[in-house]
């Protein structure tokens, strides 16, 4: 499993177990509780944090520099509107996070054309919930 795969898929079961972090917060969570070969930075967390679409900003915090100047931090959490429990954690994941086990009833939705694991009308668990 390449590395960032590991790490993305990392972020979002631990904002799904500890809830919501600033991206400060999870480099300290990863490096204490982690081993991984390559350690990312805090800056590629916030653009693997941006850009997952089961994350979403949730907030702000305000933090302390170094200097001692103040600077505003976003909060990211899981969608929790749309992931409930950890099977919705599995089912909304992108194909690339999913283990083979995983991946074998992955299917490409029919309203939005990602592939995720399905639901029974063939569409995946976000449009399923948006429609609703």
């Amino acid at each position: 499993m390449a590395r960032n795969v590991r790490v993305r898929r990392l972020i979002v079961e631990i904002l799904f177990e500890n809830g919501a972090m600033t991206k400060t917060e999870m480099f300290n969570h990863l490096t204490k509780n982690y081993r991984l070969l390559r350690e990312p930075t805090e800056h590629s967390l916030s653009s693997i944090m941006n850009k997952n679409s089961q994350v979403i900003p949730v907030g702000t915090q305000v933090a302390v520099t170094e200097q001692g100047n103040k600077t505003t931090h976003i909060l990211f959490d899981v969608d929790r509107k749309l992931i409930r429990n950890k099977d919705d954690l599995i089912r909304t994941m992108p194909i690339s996070l999913l283990t083979k086990e995983e991946s074998v009833d992955a299917g490409r939705c029919l309203e939005c054309a990602r592939v995720r694991i399905l639901e029974k009308n063939a569409k995946c668990l976000q449009c399923n919930l948006t429609q609703s």
